[in-house]
């Protein structure tokens, strides 16, 4: 079954073998009953050989259905011009190379070069014998003439040209090639194909009748006429686009009405298959007939174009038979342009007769949105078969509402101004009412306004007053006390101006990593614990917090080192202690917490181990205080904590160690409001200086 394509360039051995070989598999799945799909083929084949191995599976597949099928034939017959037999040409077979099976020659049917006298004269082509001449089209001209062969009048379609270039012979064959496909009672069919020299020829049926535009020229169909004409040519477009094909130039012309007034389809000379052909607007020319085709066909989309192309020229044919006009009138140019940017008008408009539901139907079929039309042919005779039988039809026309949006969506500019306009004309008197109502509101406003500015000059007058009298009682005390200085003013400026002394040596501490030697270490501790007390006193509480942290860390890291040595955990539960009141005032009050809890476990650990120093016991006291209040913040108010019983315990215990003798009385009460006592003696278990001086650890 295997067919002989002629290629450019032939393909190389071990490529044709294996497109034999799954030729061979591809058949054998045939004649096994399956329907094996060409795509599974492709892999056992060189890329190169694709296209060919495609072209042979499908050429098997269908030689194999025509002979499953009896009578099954959708290939266009033509005669060889060598031994006259029957030749049928596949619907991919190129034109230019035919082989006749039966004498194994070779013809084509386009012929650039040579050159032949026109039909004036010509009284026979081939086997048939032109009677006369029934019309002429666009491409060609359609002759009533005898078959002398089977004794029966056909109609022959003979191009306009007696030379015709490749790209023309494809344009007039393709009509053959897609009407043989296609076997309706309603579609006029073609039986073959013919060369005579330089000519070739169509031959079809012959419909002995006269084509629909001249019949809307000499009558008028009713509206029960129209409707049943078109939906029996909906049904016959139905059946072609179920066979993959779209005629494209659909118009009255192309409607052949019988003696018994039967429409039937012919020229499918534009006509496109859905798969497995190339259209004819490949390089932008937009074929059809302008007054009939889509606003898709119209523009030249052609990757656009499909079944519901020909739903909107059956639309106009509607229109047409409904109204004797056409939606849109003037210049090839101008109808094109119309029904771009134009919906269709309302047939009623033209025709007050025209039934609801007939017009509703039409007008869909015009939408300028395909997705808006009927999705199928089948669709269209279903709706004008319901209206034929007066039943409710499906279709409902388009509201006012969404006709004026449209409207505004093609010409936005008069839509801003009508809108504009009308919005004046209606909102004007209304306009001012509310202005009016919006004066006095805002009248009621400003009075009110000024009421509260009145009694805010009043008390502001009194906090003058008042301010006054303070100012003069300060004057007067100062006038009582000349000595009397602001001495935490001057205190914070000293402060500020250390700071500010030593910027760059404090930068350069935070950019040095921790010592490794304890000294060093211990140093730098210190050096940052002191930067965090003089950054918090100068009110830089983020700054004071990021030494407090690395203070921190570095306590925390010698007592590691030495957790013998009681000095770096006092130091660390003072740094803790200052820590955890910035990040309180910074709004870190999880971490406050955690801070302050640490600190109160050093000092449990301190006053555990020192039972006998009031200092750790104090301490200890004012650590619980703290973490209370932190816990009070956090937990919900007034909530019984462990904290809370702990201070309350230690409070008992201090308030009698707190009875001491005279001679310590002054120590305690130095050190209870942060006063130096100046005398060696101290409650202190280790003093400032020692912490500094004594005990240096390697």
């Amino acid at each position: 079954m295997r067919s002989t394509t002629i290629r450019a360039e032939p393909l190389s051995i071990e490529v044709q073998q294996q497109i034999d070989a799954c030729c061979d598999k591809f058949e054998q799945a045939l004649k096994a009953g399956e329907s094996p799909a060409t795509s599974d083929y492709l892999a056992g084949v060189a890329p190169v050989g694709h296209a060919e191995l495609l072209l042979e599976l499908t050429a098997i597949e269908f030689a194999y259905r025509r002979t499953q099928v009896r009578g099954y034939s959708e290939g266009l017959h033509l005669r060889c011009p060598h031994c006259q037999n029957q030749v049928e040409l596949l619907a991919d077979a190129r034109l230019e190379e035919i082989t006749c099976d039966s004498c194994g020659d070779t013809f084509s049917l386009v012929d650039e070069n040579t050159t032949a006298g026109g039909l004036q004269a010509l009284q026979r082509i081939a086997h048939f014998e032109l009677i006369r001449c029934l019309g002429t089209g666009g491409f060609g001209s359609v002759w009533e003439a005898r078959d002398t062969e089977l004794d029966r009048l056909v109609a022959l379609k003979i191009p306009r040209k007696s030379q015709l270039s490749a790209r023309e012979a494809e344009q007039f064959f393709r009509e053959a090639r897609t009407a043989a496909q296609l076997k309706h009672r309603h579609i006029v069919p073609v039986h073959e194909v013919g060369k005579e020299g330089s000519i070739v020829f169509i031959v079809t049926d012959l419909i002995h009748g006269v084509p629909l535009s001249e019949s809307l020229l000499e009558s008028t169909l009713s509206t029960q006429e129209t409707a049943q004409l078109c939906a029996t040519l909906a049904e016959a477009l139905a059946y072609a686009h179920q066979q993959g094909v779209i005629h494209r130039d659909l118009k009255p012309s192309n409607v052949m009405l019988d003696q018994e007034r039967q429409p039937h389809l012919l020229d499918f000379g534009l006509a496109k298959r859905e798969t497995g052909a190339i259209t004819m607007t490949l390089d932008g020319t937009v074929l059809g007939t302008p007054a009939y085709m889509s606003p898709e066909q119209a523009t030249g989309k052609s990757h656009w174009i499909d079944r519901r192309t020909d739903i909107y020229s059956m639309g106009v044919m509607l229109f047409q038979m409904l109204t004797q006009e056409l939606p849109y009138r003037g210049t090839a140019q101008q109808q094109i342009q119309q029904r771009v940017d134009d919906d269709a008008p309302d047939p009623r408009k033209l025709n007050a007769h025209v039934p609801d539901d007939l017009a509703t139907i039409c007008l869909k079929c015009l939408e300028r949105d395909p997705n808006r039309r009927f999705a199928t042919a089948d669709e269209f005779a279903a709706e004008l078969r319901r209206y034929l039988r007066g039943e409710p039809i499906k279709s409902r026309p388009i509201s006012n509402i969404h006709r004026a949006a449209r409207w505004a969506k093609r010409k936005p500019a008069l839509a801003t101004a009508a809108l504009l306009t009308a919005v004046l004309a209606i909102a004007g008197p209304l306009a001012a009412v509310s202005i009016e109502s919006g004066r006095l509101i805002i009248k009621g406003q400003h009075d009110e306004r000024g009421r509260v500015i009145a009694r805010n000059e009043q008390e502001k007058e009194e906090l003058a007053s008042r301010l006054e009298q303070v100012e003069q009682q300060l004057t007067a005390i100062r006038k009582a006390h000349p000595g009397m200085e602001e001495v935490s003013f001057w205190h914070q400026r000293l402060i500020a101006d250390f700071i500010k002394e030593n910027q760059k040596a404090r930068e350069n501490l935070l950019k040095q990593p921790p010592a490794t030697a304890s000294r060093e270490l211990q140093q730098q501790a210190e050096a940052h614990l002191g930067w965090e007390y003089l950054l918090d006193s100068a009110g830089q509480q983020q700054a004071a917090a990021r030494h407090g942290s690395i203070a921190r860390d570095l306590l925390t890291s010698l007592n590691l080192r030495q957790p013998g040595v009681s000095r770096f955990r006092i130091l660390l539960a003072e740094c803790l202690t200052e820590l955890s009141e910035l990040q309180y005032s910074l709004g870190q009050q999880e971490q406050a917490a955690r801070s302050a809890n640490d600190a109160l476990s050093l000092r449990n650990s301190l006053a555990a181990a020192h039972p006998d120093d009031l200092k750790y016991q104090l301490d200890q006291f004012y650590s619980v205080g703290k973490q209370l209040k932190f816990d009070q913040m956090i937990t919900e108010q007034g909530q019984k904590t462990a904290e809370a019983k702990t201070w309350m315990k230690l409070k008992n215990d201090l308030s009698q160690k707190l009875t001491v003798e005279p001679e310590d009385f002054y120590s305690l009460a130095c050190y209870l409001t942060q006063h130096d006592t100046h005398s060696a003696h101290d409650l202190a278990p280790i003093s400032a200086s020692e912490i500094l001086e004594q005990d240096e650890v390697e």
